[in-house]
Parts: C-alpha cells; sequence; structure tokens
C-alpha cells in the first residue's frame, strides 16, 4: 500500500474532531473549499461544502452535501 494512502487510513481511523477536520482539508484542497460544519460530529457526519471553481460561465460550482470521511479519502489512480 502507499504511504499516502496508509497515512491517510490510520488518520480515518482516529476521531477527529472539527479544527482537526479543517486542517486536514486545507493540506488537502489549500483554499479550494469552504465548509459548515455546523452539523459534523465525527467523520461519518454529513457536511456541506462549497467549491469555489469557476464554472464555464464564470460562476463558483456551490454547495454541495457528502460525508466528512468520503471528502477526505484518497482518490484512486487507475
Amino acid at each position: 500500500m502507499a504511504r499516502a494512502a496508509q497515512d491517510a487510513g490510520q488518520v480515518m481511523a482516529k476521531r477527529i474532531n472539527t479544527e482537526q477536520f479543517l486542517e486536514l482539508a486545507k493540506d488537502k484542497f489549500c483554499d479550494k473549499f469552504k465548509y459548515d460544519l455546523e452539523n459534523y460530529k465525527n467523520m461519518q457526519s454529513k457536511i456541506d461544502v462549497f467549491c469555489s471553481i469557476k464554472d464555464l460561465f464564470g460562476e463558483a460550482r456551490g454547495w454541495f452535501t457528502t460525508r466528512a470521511e468520503v471528502h477526505l479519502r484518497p482518490r484512486k489512480v487507475y
């Protein structure tokens, strides 16, 4: 298993508070996303995420809902 994937798996197994989640998200995505963590309790919580990347019309892509764990999960590269 790749080292980064192994480290991410270990992080996901730990209990992560809101501040730690924000730190992990910033490390992974820089300032690409903003978060509404009002309902955050743990990595299984659903969170609202704002994507600031512009679409073809110059508008931000906007809000979407996902689980915190899914948002930080390493992507598979084929």
